[in-house]
């Protein structure tokens, strides 16, 4: 995922990957049945053994989920797994309180990192909470675990069953969490209202099947933009034209696979150039000349160019250019090219 202020390298594109937990995270995982926590459980635990990240689980029922068993390690993740029943004397102690969760939980993180891991994710099976539990007390508590989140080497995940949460239990589980799984997918929280911030004042209630909808409808919105973004890429990258976009400096944003082929360039060798560097000096005065009044939003129509490959070899081209202007500012140009090199010189 790019980040924002982040130059895109030559050739990429605006795919939005699909977000993945990361250390800093707080995470809710609502689900229906046991077989759906199952499968997230073993998607963080893969996620945990490539990422090198020590897991401790703390379970309700670990004979209801087929993907933890019994004893200190997990398949895969020999050493590096803590397991922690409800029925162990040792979670009451620890977790009797929130101060004593707190330091329970900082003491684990610092085991971990001792013993080499880069963070450590904490899977629990939260039990039904009463919806007096809930309010403003649960906020409160998770306030106190902001701290740890922003060291960046702690994840928490917190598993709700929809069948043993009250709506009003979920809507601050939503009111909580950065993010959600929902339907095993993993959605930026659009309602998480950070905890420090939310246990100053009372939040009302509202319907709770609205809120997941909502969650549901954006997640299929942003899965459609993600294939008619693939379905552009295909056609850009595979036309038979050149077609290149800079920004307003003249850096490559993007180059198609006929660009490169027909002028040499790699997206590495873009990394470091501008449009100006692979014009041939013969036509540079003109170009800068159209670049400077396309930019300005001009039409120019159709133009010619001579760019120079990677060989030094003339180029010869034909074609057009716009530019996005937005503010009144302009933001990158589009141009669309074809080959008349053979034309010229044959």
């Amino acid at each position: 995922m790019e980040h924002r202020g982040e130059r895109r390298e030559a050739g990429a594109y605006l795919d939005n990957p699909a977000r993945e937990i990361e250390p800093g995270d707080h995470v809710a995982v609502i689900f229906r049945e046991t077989s759906e926590l199952a499968e997230v459980t073993e998607m963080i635990r893969e996620r945990c053994g490539k990422k090198r990240w020590s897991l401790l689980y703390i379970a309700r029922f670990m004979e209801k989920n087929p993907a933890v068993e019994r004893g200190q390690a997990m398949p895969g993740q020999e050493g590096c797994t803590w397991i922690l029943s409800h029925d162990d004397p040792d979670f009451h102690r620890n977790f009797a309180t929130a101060d004593r969760a707190y330091a329970y939980i900082r003491k684990k993180v610092e085991e971990a990192v001792k013993n080499g891991y880069s963070a450590l994710c904490i899977m629990r099976e939260v039990p039904p909470l009463s919806t007096r539990r809930s309010d403003q007390n649960l906020v409160s508590d998770l306030a106190e675990l902001e701290s740890l989140f922003q060291k960046g080497n702690i994840i928490l995940i917190c598993a709700y069953s929809l069948a043993d949460s009250p709506p009003t239990v979920l809507q601050n589980v939503l009111r909580t969490h950065p993010l959600v799984v929902l339907d095993k997918k993993i959605l930026e929280n659009f309602f998480f209202i950070p905890a420090s911030d939310a246990k100053r004042y009372n939040l009302p209630s509202l319907e709770l099947q609205h809120w997941l909808d909502t969650l549901r409808e954006i997640s299929r919105r942003t899965e459609a933009l993600r294939e008619n973004e693939a379905r552009y890429r295909d056609l850009l990258e595979n036309a038979s034209d050149l077609i290149q976009s800079v920004d307003a400096e003249g850096r490559f944003l993007f180059v198609n696979r006929t660009w490169r082929e027909t002028l040499g360039y790699t997206h590495e060798d873009l990394r470091n150039m501008t449009l100006f560097d692979v014009i041939d000096p013969v036509s540079l005065d003109h170009c800068r000349e159209l670049f400077q009044r396309v930019t300005s939003g001009e039409d120019v129509g159709k133009f010619e160019a001579v760019f120079r490959a990677k060989s030094g070899k003339k180029v010869y081209l034909e074609g057009r250019s716009n530019c996005l202007i937005l503010g009144g500012r302009p933001r990158y140009t589009r141009g669309i090219f074809r080959d008349i090199t053979n034309k010229r010189t044959g």
